[in-house]
């Protein structure tokens, strides 16, 4: 049961930071693409919310080995990722709501059950004891 459990985890984890990526990538890039005229924001409103999101997609990639090894700091930072990137995703939802973005719906919803998942293997994350 302990590794299916780490093993959704970990399937979770790479679907939300690939998302994450792709909605920071195209965020980032959205005036060369094009995608400013549609996007209900502006050019700098996506650029910095692009920004966020790449950061916090690469910052999710970096903690999946420590995740693999069961690290607790990797379950933590994991636990304040999580959040915040569903916050930002309703955040930037909340500014463009007569646009419907794929790429943030999809990233709310993952960041939404990882971040109602994490908390379920906690036990699997339990610290060092030093004594």
């Amino acid at each position: 049961m302990r590794a299916l459990g780490l093993r959704v985890l970990l399937l979770l984890v790479l679907l939300t930071a690939g998302f994450l990526v792709a909605a920071g990538l195209l965020g980032v890039f959205a005036d060369r693409l094009g995608l400013v005229a549609h996007s209900g924001l502006s050019a700098g409103a996506l650029s910095s919310g692009g920004v966020v999101f790449l950061v916090l997609g690469v910052l999710l990639v970096l903690t999946t080995p420590f995740l693999l090894r069961r690290r607790h700091g990797a379950w933590a930072l994991a636990m304040l990722i999580a959040p915040i990137g569903m916050l930002w995703s309703f955040y930037l939802i909340a500014q463009s709501i007569t646009v419907f973005h794929v790429e943030w719906d999809t990233a709310a919803a993952l960041t939404a059950i990882l971040t109602g998942y994490l908390p379920t293997v906690r036990h699997f994350f339990r610290p060092i004891d030093l004594e």
